[in-house]
């Protein structure tokens, strides 16, 4: 077997890595066809385009009638999620992150009682509950990043996977990956969360699931010298404060990505979160907390150190 790999940067504000297990001219044809559902699905989900389909939507150009297949399971899982996590999990929060921009402009932080008086305010203003997608309000400040970096991941692996051409296949956006197959992948949680802690050296092998990840490093809003966290609770406006890194593990990419936000903003389920879902977190003091079943979905494995495996 020969590895396929390349390496693309998205207009979903990550780096995107594709690599496939399959021999000579195969390969190729997975590659290919990762490739076009990426960039099918960027057309539709990209935050920054005006013509992207989620833009027209959001200035109410798409009609509730017309909304597509994949930014309707996307908007409607976003509503599911917000409820399954009481409201940690918020597709309406941008607000939220306009008040802390805006603070960062004029060097102020907001006050806590400010923050949590607007986090009241919020609500989602669109609903799928009775079958298709209904707007119920203001959509232009609707956010779906943190949901369909996963989505795209999902779907681009599931079209290069069911053309039954290769042994494995992972896909990569920022470290968000999905993998599926043979072999797996291995994966250092120190190099992917920007952090050392004790018990946080022993690398992954990730096999048949997805893993997503948040950290604080180097990321955040900085107001009058200050710098707070950018993962903000939508409960209070304000950012999380106790959990520096997080972790997780899910049968698919869009659930994973939903389970590290709601991690990250300090909502530490005793189990895994969702059902054959697993987490890790990294306190801002340095301990490492792990789910029940940590790191056993899919396929996935705690892996021996290179160096010890050699021996």
């Amino acid at each position: 077997m020969t590895l396929r790999e390349v390496h693309r940067e998205v207009r979903l504000g990550a780096p995107f890595r594709v690599d496939v297990d399959a021999p000579g001219r195969l390969g190729d044809e997975v590659l290919a066809a990762v490739l076009a559902e990426v960039t099918r699905l960027e057309a539709i989900f990209d935050p920054v385009d005006p013509a992207s389909e989620f833009r027209r939507w959001r200035r109410g150009e798409v009609t509730d009638t017309l909304v597509s297949t994949d930014l309707a399971h996307v908007l409607a899982a976003s509503e599911r999620y917000r409820v399954f996590s009481k409201g940690a999990f918020h597709p309406g929060a941008e607000p939220l992150v306009r008040r802390w921009r805006e603070a960062e402009r004029r060097g102020l932080p907001p006050t806590r009682d400010e923050m949590a008086e607007l986090a009241r305010s919020i609500e989602l203003p669109y609903t799928a509950v009775n079958g298709p997608i209904t707007r119920t309000g203001d959509c232009s400040g609707v956010d779906l990043n943190s949901i369909a970096r996963g989505y795209i991941v999902d779907r681009a692996l599931e079209a290069g996977w069911r053309l039954g051409l290769a042994s494995g296949l992972c896909v990569d956006a920022a470290g968000d990956r999905r993998h599926l197959g043979a072999s797996g992948v291995e994966v250092s949680l120190p190099d992917l969360l920007g952090v050392e802690a004790e018990g946080l050296d022993e690398p992954l092998l990730l096999r048949d699931a997805a893993l997503s990840h948040l950290s604080r490093q180097d990321r955040g809003f900085v107001v009058g010298g200050v710098r707070y966290g950018d993962l903000l609770d939508p409960s209070t406006g304000w950012p999380s404060e106790g959990v520096a890194a997080v972790a997780t593990l899910a049968p698919d990419a869009m659930t994973a990505d939903v389970l590290a936000t709601v991690i990250g903003v300090g909502r530490l389920p005793a189990g895994g979160g969702l059902p054959g879902c697993a987490w890790l977190a990294v306190t801002a003091d340095g301990r490492v907390l792990r789910s029940t079943g940590w790191p056993r979905v899919g396929g996935t494995t705690s892996a021996a150190p290179a160096a010890d495996r050699s021996r």
